[in-house]
């Protein structure tokens, strides 16, 4: 570290008297990792010394995430560190390999303070007071902690107790499929999640736990290869959730859900070329493939400059994939592909109903799974079995061709 690091470091806060107040696990763990350092670094520093450094550490640090906003570690910085929270931040923190990046949410004045986010910003008041005062010792009175609400997503008030009694339940079950090892046990652990939420009758799909649920069986589905189900689960994610808690088109988290379904498009084509009969439940929505990857890969790079910026690894990464689909859509053409106005809303309506299909936002072929109808999201009554699902959608007017064959050359190469 260089001395001008180290002297930034010394001037921010350790809370080391907030810790020792606190008591409990917190507190043994600052000590116990005291000593660790103290005894491995052979330092000459009292171990008063090396507790402040660590409290510094634990209360200044930011979490090290890769470009699709996984956490990986942590990062120590200064400077950022100065950075004040927010519940409605105008900047979010991202990183670039070595480089940590401040991107603006939103146009930010000459003399006005940057703010990002501490905690989640998506959950509740009540969950990120307690976040804040139990990780950081102190609590927010900004606006929107103070109206009890944060971009929509809260609609029980913090003093239900019922309710944030299954919330816990749902977040202790949420936690537990993200160190599962098995998806099979991660996918039931987080269909219990979701049942508590749905029937506790007053929580919308976009409030939390609810999303993140969500969110995290997408994820299990793709583990479990489950590809349907995983595709049904993101789309009702890209439709209703996304754009109420990241309002921002440009928003990151929202730029990397795209980014992942246009990628699950990719594979789905694959599948419907090479093994059709794996995505045959698909069939009667008529997707054109190519269509939805392509139109799913213009947003993404047609925001990444803002939401990673134009030179980043990320950015670099979708561009290549842009020019690498475009290539294969136009033969070597340099002609850029034409979307017809007509062929989106007709494509993007049959997306729309395959995220609302309760036979496809379940993985109905998992020997594992009991034979109940969960419809996440759903009331048990409105189930359909596939015969009238299907029918009802072949009512519809006849589409185009579902796959357009130009792609076989770049699912060859996936």
């Amino acid at each position: 570290m260089h001395r001008k690091e180290q002297a930034g470091l010394t001037l921010l806060e350790s809370h080391l008297d907030d810790f020792e107040k606190a008591g409990g696990e917190r507190w043994e763990t600052l000590c116990l990792m005291a000593k660790g350092v103290r005894e491995y670094s052979e330092t000459v520093c009292n171990e008063t010394t090396v507790r402040e450094v660590v409290g510094r550490v634990l209360i200044n640090s930011l979490t090290l995430v890769n470009p699709t906003y996984d956490p990986i570690g942590i990062c120590i910085d200064p400077l950022a560190a100065t950075m004040n929270h927010s519940c409605n931040p105008n900047a979010v923190v991202s990183f670039d390999g070595p480089s940590l990046n401040v991107r603006s949410l939103r146009d930010i004045g000459a003399d006005e303070e940057v703010f990002i986010s501490y905690v989640d910003i998506t959950n509740n008041p009540w969950r990120r007071q307690k976040e804040l005062c139990e990780r950081y010792f102190f609590g927010c009175d900004c606006a929107e902690c103070k109206a009890g609400t944060i971009l929509q997503s809260s609609a029980v008030p913090s003093g239900d107790e019922p309710f944030l009694s299954i919330e816990s339940h749902a977040v202790d079950l949420l936690d537990s499929a993200k160190t599962s090892v098995y998806a099979e046990n991660a996918v039931k652990a987080l269909e219990q999640g979701m049942l508590l939420v749905r029937d506790s009758g007053v929580c919308p799909v976009f409030r939390q736990p609810y999303a993140s649920l969500r969110q995290q069986l997408a994820v299990s589905f793709v583990a479990a290869q489950e590809w349907i189900s995983a595709f049904a689960q993101m789309l009702k994610i890209y439709f209703e959730i996304d754009p109420i808690l990241f309002p921002q088109p440009f928003h990151p988290v929202r730029i990397v859900h795209k980014w992942t379904l246009a990628k699950l498009v990719l594979h789905i084509a694959f599948l419907s070329v090479g093994e059709p009969g794996s995505v045959e439940k698909l069939a009667p929505y008529y997707l054109n493939y190519a269509t939805v990857l392509w139109a799913l890969l213009m947003e993404v790079e047609g925001n990444v400059y803002k939401s990673h910026g134009p030179e980043t690894r990320f950015a670099t990464m979708v561009r290549r994939k842009v020019e690498q689909v475009k290539v294969d859509m136009t033969r070597g053409d340099a002609a850029i592909p034409k979307l017809g106005k007509a062929e989106l809303e007709t494509q993007w309506s049959a997306l729309r109903k395959v995220a609302h299909d309760k036979g496809l936002i379940i993985a109905v072929d998992l020997g594992w799974r009991d034979g109940a109808a969960f419809i996440a999201g759903y009331p048990a009554e409105d189930v359909t079995n596939e015969t009238q699902r299907s029918e009802s959608i072949r009512k519809a007017p006849e589409q185009t061709a579902i796959w357009h064959s130009d792609l076989a050359s770049l699912l060859s190469q996936n």
